[in-house]
């Protein structure tokens, strides 16, 4: 008994280890089943057979038979395949073949396609997109013609033809290549290239049948893998583009790039001959002191033409408008209140015989208020008083003493513009020529505004002059922004980037600079602008030498108050009214006694111990306060050289 009851439990360990050999093995037939699944399931191309036919004159014919396996997840309507119609040269300059589709089949049947361009490839669409595919086998055939394919050494012809295309998003089990040359022709070069982009993989074999060569892969090519052949013949089976010709493909290729060298050009003209014609001022005359303004012009009106335009006066009003509000106040129209900075003006007795912009003023600034505050609530009031002003002014004087010719010049801009748009259509650059024009253009544009500003000020160019400090710092600032572009499209760039980037570079400076050439002054303007000159230079005078003109006014508080607005108007009143002060000085030797406020002005600006600084503050604190009046905006090969994708052909495919 205790014998069999031994054996019988010694048997329970042999029992329990054979279940779970049972287990184990079927969980791992499960395991291995649910593996093999997705690979049995996968999608694939069994097959891609080409036949490749050179003809005589220089153009293939190719036959591509595709066999497929479609599963539904990438090929669901059928497949596409992408075939490279432009190819970016070292030069930058592109090169076009000729494509066009012949047929396509599936399973021996007419099959619907569309074409799409993709970048440098144009993507055959095959299959319908409103009808999907079962799953199975499928075989597509595509025939097509394609040109300027070959290549033409001096002793040889070669066709050098990536057959698969590296960039297939499945595995290709087999490839073979058919290369059919022209009657008579023999092959003396032949080669092939197996894997990846770049790769010189010998997986194939090959066999001759008749005057073709067959290429086979002796391995599974995976995803991104290709064929790659070169076959070179002797001279004379086929025709070779003549110098001519080639020429003229190169030009066709790449028209935008023509196209924009030729609008340059054409831009270049058109500013010129107008600049010739219109843009020229007359001679300028001798300038001497004058000591009173031209007849009929008002302070505003003196600005505008000196500046000839609405000059800033630092942060917020033109020097014109705030002349204008001078000669209100000297003339006892306005009282002009400051408060700490705050600025406000209230009406008083206004002459009858104002002149236009001063009547603006009074009109749409005060109009039926009696006091006017430079503050955000009447920022719109501002707005429209400061327009109206511009307006009044431009009604008298615009086009009659100098004439911006902004029409020729926004003409210019518009065929430059014409012209980047047109390479931009036809040339369509890469991401890396877009790159270096949109840096050159922006560079060129910056650094030629701040260069023209500071040389026109280093040069005596600006009307009414300007601070040579700031001259010296502009004209720097210009060299900094565009020796960089300069420097990185000369020596970083292939030679059409370099090319392109100059040319738009040019544009960008030929506007800036006729920006100002084709401002010109008018016969009948040259006499003024002069008198102007000669009666800034009395204005900016030191009390002293103001003593040894002869003629000269003598110096007195109503003349400093009479023509303060015009010294404003021209950028002057610092030293007009260091002049005043020194006048003062001598006339009034103690400075207990020397105290002088305008009487049109009460504020904390003043300063009766510096005349100078206490005008110029008063300017700045006027132009501020209008600054913060106003409304914030909202912004709102077969010589055993080449590689597997090198040559003609090549691009890829994948499922739709």
């Amino acid at each position: 008994m205790r014998t069999a009851r031994s054996r019988k439990w010694s048997s329970k360990p042999l029992q329990r280890f054979a279940a779970w050999l049972i287990r184990g093995a079927v969980l791992m037939l499960v395991a291995l089943y649910a593996a093999w699944q997705p690979l049995a399931a996968a999608e694939v191309i069994y097959s891609y057979n080409s036949t490749i036919e050179v003809k005589p004159d220089s153009t293939l014919e190719v036959e591509e038979i595709i066999r497929v396996r479609a599963e539904g997840n990438r090929i669901r309507r059928g497949i596409f395949r992408d075939f490279p119609v432009r190819y970016p040269l070292k030069s930058g300059l592109l090169r076009y073949v000729g494509f066009k589709i012949l047929e396509v089949k599936r399973d021996g049947q007419t099959e619907d396609w569309h074409q799409k361009p993709v970048g440098n490839v144009a993507r055959i669409y095959i299959g319908n997109e409103n009808q999907y595919l079962p799953r199975g086998d499928y075989t597509y055939t595509i025939r097509y013609r394609t040109t300027r394919q070959l290549r033409h050494f001096e002793d040889f012809d070669e066709l050098y033809w990536n057959v698969t295309g590296n960039f297939w998003e499945f595995p290709i089990e087999s490839a073979t290549a058919r290369i059919v040359l022209p009657d008579g022709a023999i092959a003396n070069r032949l080669a092939a290239y197996v894997g990846r982009f770049g790769r010189q993989g010998s997986d194939f074999r090959m066999t001759r049948e008749g005057n073709a060569h067959v290429f086979q892969t002796t391995r599974i090519l995976d995803r991104y893998e290709g064929l790659t052949i070169a076959v070179g013949w002797p001279k004379g089976f086929v025709e070779v583009p003549g110098t001519g010709t080639k020429l003229w493909w190169q030009i066709w290729d790449n028209i935008g790039f023509a196209v924009l060298l030729v609008g340059v050009a054409g831009v270049a003209g058109f500013y010129t001959r107008t600049w010739v014609k219109i843009g020229q001022d007359p001679d300028q005359g001798t300038i001497i002191p004058l000591f009173r303004p031209p007849d009929g012009l008002s302070p505003a009106a003196l600005s505008y033409l000196h500046y000839m335009g609405f000059a800033s006066a630092g942060r917020g009003a033109s020097k014109a408008f705030i002349a204008a509000l001078m000669s209100l106040a000297a003339k006892g129209a306005i009282q002009i209140n400051d408060a700490a900075g705050d600025i406000s003006i209230t009406k008083k007795d206004a002459p009858s015989d104002l002149p236009g912009g001063e009547k603006s003023i009074m009109r749409w600034l005060l109009g039926s208020r009696q006091t006017f505050a430079f503050e955000k609530k009447n920022g719109k009031t501002l707005v429209t008083a400061r327009s109206k002003f511009r307006q009044a002014i431009l009604n008298e004087y615009e086009g009659v003493f100098f004439r911006n010719n902004r029409g020729y010049f926004a003409a210019g801009i518009a065929l430059s513009i014409l012209c980047l748009v047109a390479f931009f259509v036809l040339q369509q650059p890469g991401e890396d020529l877009v790159g270096s024009i949109v840096f050159t253009l922006i560079s060129a544009t910056l650094g030629a505004i701040a260069l023209a500003l500071g040389l026109r000020r280093l040069m005596g160019w600006v009307p009414g002059g300007g601070s040579v400090l700031l001259g010296i710092l502009l004209t720097i600032v210009g060299f900094v922004v565009l020796v960089p572009a300069g420097f990185i499209t000369v020596f970083f760039a292939d030679t059409v980037t370099r090319a392109a980037a100059f040319a738009v570079g040019l544009l960008a400076i030929m506007g800036v600079s006729f920006f100002y050439l084709l401002r010109a002054v008018t016969p009948a303007g040259r006499d003024v602008m002069d008198a102007i000159e000669g009666f800034k230079l009395y204005l900016s005078v030191a009390e002293e030498q103001r003593l040894n003109m002869s003629g000269a006014p003598g110096m007195s508080q109503q003349l400093f108050e009479r023509y303060l607005p015009f010294a404003i108007a021209l950028g002057v009143e610092k030293p007009w009214a260091e002049a005043f002060e020194a006048f003062l000085a001598r006339t009034v030797p103690e400075p207990e006694r020397r105290h002088y406020r305008p009487r049109w002005y009460s504020g904390s600006s003043w300063d009766s111990a510096s005349f100078g600084r206490a005008t110029s503050t008063m300017v700045s604190s006027m132009s501020s306060s209008m600054a913060s009046a106003m409304p914030t905006q909202s912004s709102s090969g077969s010589g055993g050289g080449g590689f597997s994708g090198g040559g003609g052909g090549g691009g890829g495919g994948g499922g739709w």
